[in-house]
């Protein structure tokens, strides 16, 4: 039985409405009716009060669904991807310190071509583990350069002067 169908019959056994348990779950309705369709998945919290409220225990809840075991792993991935990509995003705001500095001081001589493929390689680690975000559905925002398409001309000037 999936997910969504074990959450609604045994709402339904206890004889509840989706409001009555969202108020004693500290959700709104449309995320009870949600989670009921699996258009989302709980957190764990919520799935631990779940599990409490229903009487069901935690393996009978995810065991023989596998989106909501697939939504969970997939969330696992993400939190151990987060610090990965903050030191990506960290390394490229130091990179282009250092090209400040170096425009600013040149006999620093802060810039050399190791440091730069350093920089490309992280940028293009970084924008790897976006799409790949994206892909499984974990990163619902859109790139920068997405967003703001004068980012690619930019840099595509940038890359011609220098």
């Amino acid at each position: 039985m999936r997910f969504g169908e074990r959450l609604k019959q045994a709402r339904l056994a206890q004889q509840l409405t989706q409001k009555a348990v969202a108020e004693q779950l500290h959700v709104s309705r449309q995320t009870i009716s949600s989670w009921e369709t699996e258009n989302s998945y709980p957190d764990i919290d919520s799935l631990l009060r779940l599990s409490d409220l229903y009487g069901l225990s935690l393996d009978t809840l995810l065991r023989e669904d596998t989106g909501m075991t697939d939504y969970l792993r997939r969330q696992d991935v993400h939190q151990q991807l987060r610090p990965v990509q903050l030191a990506l995003r960290v390394m490229a705001v130091a990179y282009i310190v250092l090209m400040v500095i170096n425009l600013l001081w040149p006999r620093l001589r802060l810039m050399n071509p190791i440091v730069s493929l350093v920089f490309l390689v992280g940028l293009y680690a970084l924008n790897y583990l976006i799409k790949f975000n994206q892909h499984f559905g974990l990163e619902k925002r859109p790139l920068f350069r997405e967003q703001h398409r004068w980012f690619n001309l930019y840099g595509g000037c940038y890359l011609v002067l220098f």
